[in-house]
């Protein structure tokens, strides 16, 4: 179970509230919601993540800032990315993308006075691209996925010929 999981139920069951009832309060569908608290789609076993645009309307809904809902959830660490996906790989070090956007996202946080287009950059605004960057690299991280096992499957493929063309 995702830490996201654990928190909506924990939220719902602090709020004394229903499941549709709770739903209709974070502006999702009672169905969606069973399946986040649940943590995976029951029709194929996958883990439910949010897309941006619902997890920020969670966050709205609880009133819990979105970087702060991002640690909550797992997906973002104090100290860097958590287990939503946007891990670093073990062994990875000070030139992996993931460290890079981590110490990123640490910089942009620390600094005080940031402008965007010579207008300051508020709290929501940093929240904003926080998410995006998290999007981002849980993108890159499927695709990533979807290429080594592709690779896999082409080094099978590849293995049985060379197998073949051996036996023949």
């Amino acid at each position: 179970m995702s830490n996201l999981s654990e928190l909506l139920k924990s939220k719902r069951q602090e709020k004394k509230m229903g499941l549709r009832d709770f739903a209709a309060f974070l502006g999702i569908s009672h169905a969606y919601l069973d399946k986040l608290e649940k943590g995976v789609d029951p029709r194929t076993g996958k883990e439910i993540k949010p897309s941006v645009e619902v997890f920020n309307k969670i966050a709205s809904a609880l009133n819990i800032p979105k970087s702060e809902f991002s640690v909550l959830c797992g997906y973002v660490q104090s100290n860097g990315f958590g287990n939503g996906g946007l891990g670093k790989e073990e062994g990875e070090g000070k030139n992996s993308f993931a460290t890079n956007i981590e110490d990123y996202i640490n910089n942009l946080r620390n600094m005080e006075g940031l402008m965007f287009q010579e207008e300051p950059v508020g709290e929501e605004a940093l929240d904003s691209i926080v998410s995006a960057l998290i999007e981002g690299m849980k993108q890159v991280d499927m695709k990533n996925k979807r290429t080594r096992k592709s690779q896999r499957g082409e080094d099978a493929i590849t293995s049985a010929i060379d197998d073949t063309a051996a036996k023949g």
